[in-house]
């Protein structure tokens, strides 16, 4: 399922930049570098693969103490949290994208990197793809709906410097995601579209049911908090019958 979720992200992306681009104009204005992008790009790539480190490193710790405290407790839920920083995720994206996910660069999505502000995250990458060269950057704000669903609004939309109209990319992404049985769907908050994505169903696994509580975001920081709970309820001591003799 993750897998469908990174490949449909990145067809989407590219389909959209490559019918978004249809004049001499267009181009130049697409392929505008903006300044808080060009600026994470040039971090030394010895940074880069230190904060690597460190987010992979945290994001072990959050993962082993969540399911660990609920085989060594009596409890049969346990509350994560995790906090990271936008130079974190640049740092993995920089020195691990090409690795885990090549399917990445062979769509022509070059250099993605994130932003946090107090207004919610931006996302830009690079498109080339033949005679084809843009910057995308998508505006976001996520967060967690009353049933446990994690929303994401779409605030703007840009190739380069020329915005791209919300609606189309919508209706792009439907089929994308139809196509792929993912457990995603558009929905409006107050005018403006949000996508809704199952947290539980993508996060879950056959033992632990993983909910979404609460995100917030600020100036170069993320914050998610959850709860990890066991699929089988402990048996009490005197719960456990003993076996017919």
């Amino acid at each position: 399922m993750a897998k469908w979720l990174r490949r449909s992200a990145i067809a989407l992306g590219v389909s959209l930049t490559i019918s978004a681009i249809s004049s001499y104009w267009f181009y130049r204005a697409a392929t505008t570098l903006p300044e808080d992008y060009q600026a994470v790009l040039e971090v030394a790539p010895e940074q880069q693969d230190e904060r690597r480190k460190e987010l992979e490193a945290q994001l072990a710790a959050v993962y082993s103490d969540a399911t660990q405290s609920i085989a060594d407790e009596d409890s049969d839920a346990r509350p994560w949290s995790s906090a990271v920083t936008d130079q974190h995720i640049n740092g993995w994206l920089a020195t691990r994208l090409a690795t885990e996910f090549p399917e990445a660069a062979a769509q022509g999505l070059v250099d993605p990197r994130v932003m946090f502000t107090d207004e919610g995250l931006t996302l830009a990458f690079r498109i080339e793809r033949g005679v084809i060269e843009a910057v995308v950057r998508f505006r976001v704000a996520p967060f967690v709906t009353e049933d446990g669903r994690l929303g994401v609004e779409l605030t703007e939309t840009r190739v380069g410097s020329v915005p791209l109209p919300t609606g189309r990319i919508v209706e792009a992404s439907r089929s994308v995601f139809a196509e792929a049985g993912l457990p995603l769907e558009w929905a409006e908050v107050e005018g403006r579209p949000a996508l809704l994505v199952d947290f539980e169903q993508l996060a879950s696994d056959a033992r632990h049911r993983r909910t979404l509580q609460d995100i917030q975001y600020s100036q170069g920081g993320l914050f998610v908090a959850g709860q990890t709970e066991r699929r089988e309820p402990r048996l009490a001591v005197n719960q456990i019958e003993a076996p017919i003799q």
